[in-house]
């Protein structure tokens, strides 16, 4: 006898889960070949343009760039916020103006903030003469750059900006392959190092004989150019803050 409340069910109820899951697969395996496809076109299309070589540091250097930008965009942020808090610091008492004054000179002193004042601009350009014993000799290297920013610093400069970039603390500058490197960022001739700090000493500090523009200009006088300036207007330091391993030693007892 049948049960009157047993709910009876087809016998092929198979057959639309399984044409579902048929229907996925195929969407899948479709999507998965046409990207496949656009990959090895656009693959394809930069090999055309670039050499197998030139190809992985083209990404390597676009995802060096992307990640750069990011940093700098939290930084900006970050700064932002504190110089939020030094202007409400500055609203209030005595202490804390003294505070937020303090606050404002070690910035400045660490490269930190934006800075205004006369100095020199002495722009470095790889020569153009053809007769040269080598094109090294006529090329510009970090350690002409890095000779030229401690010329300036033994002279008396207050804050130091390479092609824009400004230097900080931890700033670097190296060579890698024919360009150079300013705290990672890749920079070309001519390189252009503004200096803030009394000028006429500015000067002579890089005029010394001997002295790293005189190597330079022996090479080719084309290669250096110093400038006097009234007023540069210096950014402030991109580049990273945070320490990992030096750190404040607690108070002695």
């Amino acid at each position: 006898m049948l049960n009157p409340f047993q709910i009876r069910r087809p016998a092929n109820n198979w057959v639309v889960p399984v044409s579902l899951l048929m229907l996925i697969v195929g969407f899948l395996f479709s999507t998965a070949y046409s990207v496949t496809a656009r990959s090895n076109q656009i693959q394809e299309s930069l090999r055309g343009q670039f050499s197998a070589t030139e190809l992985p540091q083209l990404i390597t250097d676009q995802e060096l760039g992307r990640k750069l930008g990011e940093q700098k965009n939290e930084i900006l942020k970050l700064r932002g916020d504190i110089a939020a808090l030094q202007s409400k610091l500055a609203d209030g008492s005595s202490a804390s103006k003294e505070i937020n004054k303090t606050l404002k000179e070690n910035n400045l002193f660490a490269g930190l903030t934006e800075v205004e004042g006369p100095g020199i601009t002495v722009t470095l350009s790889d020569s153009k003469k053809s007769d040269l014993p080598s094109s090294e000799m006529g090329t510009i290297h970090d350690n002409d750059i890095i000779k030229v920013v401690n010329e300036l610093y033994a002279a008396g400069a207050e804050a130091i900006a390479i092609d824009n970039r400004r230097l900080s603390a931890s700033s670097s500058v190296r060579c890698v392959g024919p360009t150079v490197l300013v705290d990672g960022e890749r920079i070309a001739s001519p390189i252009t190092i503004k200096a803030i700090g009394n000028p006429k000493d500015l000067y002579g500090g890089v005029n010394i004989p001997r002295g790293v523009l005189d190597e330079l200009r022996l090479v080719d006088p084309n290669m250096v150019k110093v400038e006097l300036v009234d007023k540069h207007h210096l950014p402030a330091f991109s580049g990273g803050t945070i320490r990992k391993f030096a750190k404040e030693p607690p108070p002695k007892s």
